[in-house]
C-alpha cells in the first residue's frame, strides 16, 4: 500500500469572481458528477470536499493513471480554483 502524496494543483482561468459565484457545495457536486462521467475512471473510492474553491480529493485509486485522470477531471470543473490531491494508489 502506498501513502498518499499530497499535491496542490492550480487551475488556469479560475478567478476570484468565478469562485464567488459558485458555492462550494455546487462545485463539489459538479466534481463528483465529472468523476462519475470520466471514461475509464473508477471513482467509487474517491472522496471530494471543497472549501473556498479548493477541491480536496482523498481516498484510494488502483493506479497512478487513475489518480491523474481524477485530478484532471476535477481541474476541468468550473469554479475550481485548485485541486489538493491526497489520493493514494493502492494495488491489490
Amino acid at each position: 500500500m502506498h501513502e498518499p502524496a499530497h499535491e496542490q494543483w492550480q487551475c488556469a482561468g479560475a478567478t476570484g469572481s468565478t469562485r464567488q459565484k459558485i458555492s462550494d457545495r455546487t462545485v463539489t457536486a459538479k466534481v463528483k458528477a465529472e468523476l462519475l462521467a470520466a471514461k475509464g475512471l473508477k471513482s467509487t473510492g474517491i472522496h471530494v470536499k471543497t472549501k473556498d474553491g479548493v477541491v480536496s480529493l482523498d481516498g484510494k485509486v488502483p493506479t497512478q493513471d487513475q489518480r491523474t485522470l481524477a485530478v484532471q477531471a476535477a481541474r476541468n470543473v468550473e469554479g475550481v480554483a485548485s485541486v489538493s490531491d491526497s489520493l493514494a494508489v493502492v494495488t491489490k
